[in-house]
């Protein structure tokens, strides 16, 4: 009877030394990290798209929760509308600072960030809300996100991230901003 017991314990056992041999998250740690983006602006009805870059680094405090920086540009092509002929382009970029709290249990780690900072919008597109260019956009902006890392060694990890930013200075001319991405992220003794 124990070793029918036994035996049935054996793939739980299996999957805790698999999965558990690695911790992402440790104190006093720096994680450096690169994704190549989408970038979606919605500024009016054609929410602009276009690629971009971001990257951010990140400070251990505790096993689970992270101070980090961000930061990211991105290129738009804004097509014309049926009352405007033209289109035109715009770029943005933006920096943020915040928290990440981890749930590092296993060798996929999910994520979640709540950050403070800056986004703006510049470029020669014309928009419906403006018919004329659209102006400058500088804005303070709350970011919120979503990622999860699969660590392939205790030091590189691959994963993917998703971060929605509102522009909470700018609200009737840019509401918001979204970006996604997979990351490859570096963590340093």
């Amino acid at each position: 009877m124990w070793t029918e017991r036994a035996w049935l314990g054996l793939p739980v056992l299996l999957a805790i030394l698999t999965f558990g041999t690695e911790s992402h998250a440790d104190r006093r740690r720096v994680r450096l990290g690169v994704q190549p983006l989408y970038t979606l602006a919605f500024v009016d009805r054609r929410d602009p798209s276009g690629g971009g870059v971001g990257a951010d680094v990140a400070y251990s405090l505790t096993d689970a929760l992270s101070l980090r920086a961000s930061g990211f540009v991105g290129w738009h092509d804004a097509p014309g509308l049926q009352s405007f002929s033209t289109g035109g382009t715009i770029s943005s970029f933006g920096a943020f600072a915040g928290l990440t709290y981890a749930l590092d249990v296993v060798r996929i780690v999910p994520s979640f960030d709540l950050g403070l900072g800056v986004l703006g919008l510049r470029g020669d597109a014309r928009f419906s809300s403006a018919p004329a260019l659209l102006p400058s956009v500088n804005a303070l902006a709350l970011e919120l996100g979503f990622g999860f890392d699969w660590l392939v060694t205790h030091r590189w990890s691959v994963g993917a991230v998703v971060r929605y930013h509102a522009l909470l200075t700018e609200l009737q001319r840019a509401p918001g901003f979204l970006y996604a991405g997979p990351r490859v992220s570096l963590t340093l003794p």
